[in-house]
């Protein structure tokens, strides 16, 4: 489907990776966005997440690395906000009854953020979005759209946006999708292209993604 919903994407703060067609994102905007740095036997690379908890932040679930080690710099933006980098105690990952491993995780941070975190959507959950990635925070509009045939696994449950000139880059992966101040879902995939190609959210109104976070993030 076209929804007549325009919502913000935002991505990581990585000085090479920039969101395609994104501008900076305001001082008082997207606070809790947080930038992840995945270091290990292999080349680093980087990711966006959000925080959802004191404790506890939404990303994707390729942003782990067996063997990595995940840093979080919370405070990002504006910079005059940087907090200590905290070393990631725990990961979870979404994996459903038939074993299916799921583009969404969850990280804990061994020390609560001094940061205001994002809510989750209580109810008429609905799939909209947000986006960012850059040498300063970048945000973007896009439009929720009908995914691609074959764009995704099937077993996972996903929502698509697309916008002329914009879209998502390697490291704005795992960054939150926000409308009217909530997380609606995950950046997953994107063709680092500027022809307006489609970007893959994980869908975070799903039912079975939704009480699995509220879940895990109890403890």
């Amino acid at each position: 489907f076209n929804s007549t919903k325009r919502f913000l994407l935002f991505t990581g703060l990585d000085l090479q990776k920039r969101i395609i067609g994104g501008q900076p994102c305001k001082p008082t905007e997207r606070l809790y966005h947080v930038e992840l740095t995945i270091r290990g036997n292999f080349p680093m690379f980087h990711c966006g997440g959000t925080l959802l908890k004191n404790q506890w932040i939404l990303t994707a679930g390729h942003c782990w690395e067996k063997g990595g080690k995940i840093t979080a710099h919370l405070g990002v933006h504006p910079e005059i906000n940087k907090q200590s980098e905290q070393t990631i105690a725990r990961h979870e990952i979404f994996t459903d009854a038939q074993g299916n491993v799921h583009d969404i995780m969850l990280l804990k941070l061994p020390k609560p953020a001094n940061i205001q975190p994002v809510p989750l959507p209580k109810q008429f959950c609905y799939s909209h979005l947000e986006l960012q990635r850059s040498d300063t925070l970048q945000c973007v509009d896009t439009t929720v759209v009908k995914c691609e045939p074959g764009f995704s696994d099937a077993h996972q449950h996903v929502f698509c946006g697309k916008r002329a000139r914009v879209d998502a880059c390697p490291g704005d992966s795992g960054s939150g999708v926000v409308y009217e101040g909530k997380i609606y879902g995950v950046i997953s995939t994107g063709y680092c292209t500027n022809q307006g190609t489609q970007v893959e959210f994980m869908d975070v109104c799903n039912n079975d993604y939704i009480q699995w976070i509220n879940q895990i993030i109890a403890t």
